[in-house]
C-alpha cells in the first residue's frame, strides 16, 4: 500500500511538471480538426508525450498563426512552407508534400493543362494561404474568409477557381450548391510541409527532428498517415 501511495505520488509530481507546449494552427479537416484529431496534432502527440509535455492548441486562422510564433506568443505553429518564414525556425525534415487541389466548372477542366489555364482568371483561397506565389502566370488573385461563401461565389460565375482542398471542399460541396457542374482537380499546387518553432524554443525544434526521424524510419508516420487516408507516396 505504502509503494503503490509512493507510486501515485511521483506519477502526480511528473504530471505537475508537465511542460506546456503552446501550440497555433489552422484548422483542416484530417489534419488538424478541433476535436484534437487529425495528422499534424497526431505527430505532435507521438513526439511530446503525456506526462512530460503538455499540448496547448489554439486554432487561429493561417497567418495569424505566423505572426503569433514570430513575436513568441507561440513556441509551435503547424503546416508551415519554406517561404512563409526564415528557414531558421522550420523543423529538419518535411512531413509531407502538401497537394493543394483546385475547384472549377467542368467547363475549365475540360480545357486544364496545369496552372498555366489560370491565366487571367479570378482565383480565390482563404486568407493567409498565399497560394498565388506558386502560380506564375498573371491572375486575378484574392483571399476571403469564409470557404462556403467562395463555393457559392464559383457557382454564381464570380470567381473562376477556387484553391483549397478535398477534403474541405467535399464538406461543403452540397451546401453550396454546386453539383454535378463542377468538379476537383486534384494536386495542382505541391509544396513540403514543416512545423516551425518559436526562436527561444530550439530545445524543443532540437527534440522534434530527433523523434520524426524515428517516426519515419519506423513506418510510424505511414500508420498516422493511413488513419486519415493519406497516401504514403506524399510522405517522406
Amino acid at each position: 500500500m505504502r509503494i503503490f501511495a509512493i507510486v501515485c505520488l511521483i506519477t502526480f509530481s511528473t504530471l505537475c511538471h508537465a511542460e506546456d507546449v503552446y501550440v497555433v494552427t489552422g484548422t483542416w479537416q484530417d489534419y488538424a480538426q478541433r476535436d484534437g484529431n487529425g495528422f499534424y496534432l497526431d505527430i505532435l502527440k507521438d513526439v511530446y508525450l503525456v506526462p512530460y509535455y503538455n499540448l496547448k492548441i489554439e486554432h487561429v486562422p493561417f497567418k495569424q498563426s505566423l505572426l503569433m510564433l514570430a513575436s513568441g506568443k507561440a513556441d509551435i505553429a503547424l503546416a508551415v512552407y519554406k517561404g512563409d518564414l526564415p528557414e531558421k525556425y522550420l523543423n529538419k525534415y518535411y512531413l509531407i508534400d502538401d497537394a493543394v487541389d483546385v475547384a472549377v466548372s467542368k467547363e475549365l477542366a475540360g480545357k486544364w493543362h496545369g496552372l498555366g489555364t489560370l491565366e487571367n482568371k479570378r482565383v480565390a483561397a482563404l486568407i493567409g494561404y498565399a497560394f498565388d506565389t506558386a502560380i506564375e502566370v498573371p491572375i486575378d488573385y484574392s483571399e476571403k474568409p469564409d470557404l462556403l461563401g467562395m463555393m457559392k461565389m464559383l457557382r454564381m460565375g464570380r470567381i473562376d477557381a477556387l484553391l483549397d482542398y478535398r477534403a474541405e471542399l467535399s464538406l461543403l460541396w452540397d451546401k453550396a450548391g454546386l453539383g454535378d457542374n463542377f468538379t476537383i482537380i486534384k494536386g495542382v499546387i505541391h509544396k513540403k510541409v514543416y512545423f516551425a518553432f518559436a526562436e527561444n524554443r530550439g530545445d524543443l525544434k532540437k527534440y522534434f527532428d530527433k523523434k520524426i526521424l524515428r517516426l519515419i524510419n519506423s513506418g510510424r508516420l505511414n500508420e498516422l498517415g493511413q488513419k486519415y487516408g493519406i497516401d504514403e507516396s506524399v510522405l517522406p
